[in-house]
């Protein structure tokens, strides 16, 4: 039976300039089923959706994840994978769901997910930030085994695809 799917912001604090600001935030696997947890080689559903509060020229959505010590492992956004779209009036929703290969080792990281206006933003800049989120889940990876294990922190390449 698959659980309902469950918005884990509610109750963190966000921080930004406010033009883009988080309604939800879900992980699911991709039968659709809440989870904050999955095997190494599996594949994890980060949805998110925002609303704008004024009108935003380049919305960005994107997410990082550090493992317990700090250390950023990984990070992505619509811009990285060049589905930018332009102009966000007052009122509107961005979407987006992001399918996450777990090539990292096992353990448990915090993601940070991260809405932002890239307008003004040049090269690998993350731009304007509007609101970020820190310290969702943890999302512990699970031990695949000798199939799927391997040793370091992630499998390169890292593939996270953009599915709508």
């Amino acid at each position: 039976m698959a659980l309902a799917r469950v918005n884990l912001i509610e109750g963190i604090e966000g921080y930004g300039e406010g033009a883009l600001v988080f309604e939800c935030v879900s992980v699911s696997d991709e039968s659709g089923t809440h989870r904050l947890s999955q095997e190494q080689g599996g594949v994890l559903r980060i949805d998110m959706t925002a609303v704008a509060r004024r009108l935003v020229r380049k919305p960005n959505l994107g997410f990082v994840l550090n493992d317990l010590d700090g250390t950023l492992v990984f990070g992505i956004s619509l811009k990285n994978l060049t589905v930018l779209r332009d102009r966000l009036p007052e009122g509107e929703r961005l979407s987006a769901t992001f399918a996450m290969r777990c090539d990292l080792a096992p353990g448990c990281y915090w993601m940070t997910v991260i809405a932002g206006d890239n307008y003004q933003s040049v090269s690998d800049d993350s731009g304007v930030h509007h609101d970020t989120r820190e310290r969702i889940g943890p999302l512990r990876i699970l031990d695949g085994g000798a199939e799927r294990g391997f040793t370091g922190n992630v499998r390169l390449p890292h593939t996270v695809e953009w599915l709508a």
